[in-house]
């Protein structure tokens, strides 16, 4: 009888994970109000967000409004719309791009001249939703991400990176933010003419 139960109870569970997969694509209001049909059947990497999403629910038992959330930072430039906390299109600002921290190199390990401070972002699974998730956060000075064997990790640093150390085996990289500086504001023709009787009348003194 204890056998049957849990036979029973198993078979349960894979119909509900069925349905779960089977059923319709989440309903935009919880994916937020900017994930339409069209965003949900994009193509990400080969499979739609709404596929996607269905998947995590699924599989990873999470909340609609989660899956939503992860499968939008993971493809942020397809699905990112998807995500309940994404702002608004006209919300969104660059504030920089990424590039090698000082030293030029990038492959190794993200180091500062203190102790590193950092969040390990376990739910990112690919390197561009690491990249991602750091540029919308504007703490984020640096991110840092390997893979290998299956195994992946993301790292949002908070400090500057001043080096980056060797990862023996390879398969790491820290990338590190940097912000283009407006050009610096030309002196007006009164500042200017001023600054040139200033520096007249001192010569001649």
């Amino acid at each position: 009888d204890t056998v049957a139960v849990w036979s029973s109870v198993r078979m349960h569970k894979r119909l509900l994970n069925l349905l779960a997969f089977l059923r319709p694509d989440p309903a935009s209001a919880i994916c937020a109000p900017r994930c339409t049909e069209s965003v949900l059947s994009a193509s990400a990497d080969g499979f739609s967000c709404g596929d996607r999403i269905r998947w995590v629910i699924a599989n990873l038992g999470l909340p609609e409004a989660e899956a939503c959330d992860q499968v939008g930072l993971e493809f942020l430039a397809v699905c990112g719309p998807c995500r309940p906390s994404a702002p608004a299109p006209s919300a969104i600002v660059p504030t920089g791009t990424f590039v090698a921290p000082p030293g030029g190199r990038s492959a190794g390990y993200c180091r500062s001249a203190g102790r590193s401070k950092y969040e390990t972002a376990a739910w990112l699974g690919t390197r561009k939703g690491c990249e991602a998730e750091c540029f919308a956060r504007s703490a984020c000075l640096a991110y840092e991400w390997g893979s290998a064997g299956g195994y992946t990790r993301c790292e949002l640093h908070s400090e500057p990176v001043t080096h980056v150390a060797p990862a023996p085996g390879g398969g790491v990289h820290c990338l590190a933010r940097t912000t283009a500086t407006a050009p610096a504001t030309p002196p007006s023709p009164a500042a200017t003419a001023t600054a040139v009787a200033t520096a007249a009348a001192a010569a001649a003194a």
